[in-house]
Formats: structure tokens, sequence, C-alpha cells
């Protein structure tokens, strides 16, 4: 997978194509809402304040849907 990443407290990289991915399919009411009650959705909220965010946050990983398309095509 490509495209920007937060490292989280377990020291994996989890990328914001996939959680807009998730997002889309488990909780499609959390679209375009903030990244913390996405996160508190995905059940990632500890794993995200315990890693490091070596790309700009988004104030939705929602926001990466339409790059995501761009990869599948």
């Amino acid at each position: 997978m490509n495209g920007p990443y937060f490292i989280g407290k377990s020291g994996g990289k989890h990328y914001y194509t996939a959680l807009a991915n998730l997002i889309r399919a488990l909780h499609p009411q959390l679209r375009k809402k903030h990244i913390f009650a996405q996160l508190d959705a995905l059940g990632l909220s500890d794993e995200f304040n315990g890693g490091v965010t070596p790309h700009g946050l988004p104030f939705s990983f929602t926001d990466y849907e339409e790059i995501d398309a761009c990869f599948t095509s």
C-alpha cells in the first residue's frame, strides 16, 4: 500500500486509504466525520494516541476515498 499513514503504538503502519475503506464498509455513517470519531469506531484510538504521525493528518480519513480509487483502477 502507498500513501500517507500513521505509525501506531504497536509499530504497525495504518494507511489512510485503508482506514477510509474500513469506514466506508463498516461505519458509513461516519464518512466525512472527524478522524477521532472514526478511530474510536474502528477501535484504534489507543493505537493512534500511542503512536506517531509522520504525515499530516486529514480532518477525515474518508478524504482519501477518491485517492484510493486511483489505485484500484
